[in-house]
């Protein structure tokens, strides 16, 4: 599911393969940072695909709390989360209909991106080395190019 992402396949497909290693892994009962990454990428997959509902926020508030429950609020995953809500509330503002929700998403986006960058500050990390550990998070929101310039929100 990665890799299709990645390369910007077929998101259906994608999707499926995702929700397939979810499935089989809370028959395992894993609960671990594998679960939380999954979680994530399905977030971004549906993302991707312009489906903003209540599932993907609640699948990207589960694996953050996985990823601060694993590795911590200064992690890695955490920082990768933080990012990928970033892109979510930003993406769920241009959705909206008034001035008062659309700031409210992009006050919520400018946060998400703030700590993330935080996180990043902390482990001494730039957005182009996170890039480079998970680029299926970054890669499809057209910051492959100049990954620098992505956690930028204007908020009137």
């Amino acid at each position: 599911a990665n890799v299709i992402f990645m390369q910007k396949g077929d998101m259906m497909t994608a999707e499926k393969l995702v929700r397939e290693s979810l499935r089989i892994r809370v028959l395992v009962n894993s609960n671990n940072g594998f679960d939380g990454n999954s979680m994530c990428l399905l977030a971004s997959i549906l993302r991707f695909q312009g489906k903003l509902g209540s599932e993907t926020k609640e699948l990207l508030e589960q694996s953050l709390a996985i990823n601060i429950r694993n590795d911590g609020p200064d992690g890695t995953n955490t920082a990768v989360n933080h990012y990928n809500c970033g892109f979510f509330y930003r993406k769920l503002a241009e959705k909206q209909q008034t001035i008062v929700t659309i700031k409210e998403h992009l006050i919520l986006s400018d946060s998400k991106f703030k700590e993330a960058l935080r996180i990043l500050r902390f482990m001494s990390l730039t957005i182009q080395e996170l890039c480079n550990i998970y680029p299926h998070d970054l890669l499809l929101d057209g910051y492959s190019q100049k990954p620098e310039y992505a956690p930028t929100v204007e908020i009137w």
